[in-house]
């Protein structure tokens, strides 16, 4: 009995450290860092983009609130992959129209 007491106290303190943590984190900087590889190294700055973009998602499921930055990495992901694929249907329609 006193030991799922302490169980679940150590649980609480863990949750609660998890949470501060994710109060805490910023991803401005992350974000900064994603701009300079879309525009030196377009896939390695989508991959970097993707990775903190998760991230920032599950401290906001996890505490509620959306972590500084998050609204930085979603402008940078859409418009990392809008142009693109907007490219992309450009080129196949004048391929198709020309055949």
């Amino acid at each position: 009995m006193q030991r799922d007491a302490d169980r679940r106290h150590r649980d609480d303190l863990v949750r609660d450290e998890l949470l501060r943590a994710a109060l805490a984190r910023s991803y401005t900087t992350p974000a900064v860092i994603t701009l300079f590889l879309y525009c030196t190294f377009y896939v390695p700055g989508l991959l970097a983009n993707l990775m903190y973009f998760f991230s920032a998602r599950a401290d906001r499921d996890l505490t509620g609130i959306a972590p500084q930055g998050m609204g930085y990495l979603t402008v940078l992901l859409w418009c990392g992959i809008v142009p693109p694929v907007l490219l992309f249907l450009l080129i196949s329609a004048l391929i198709a129209s020309r055949g």
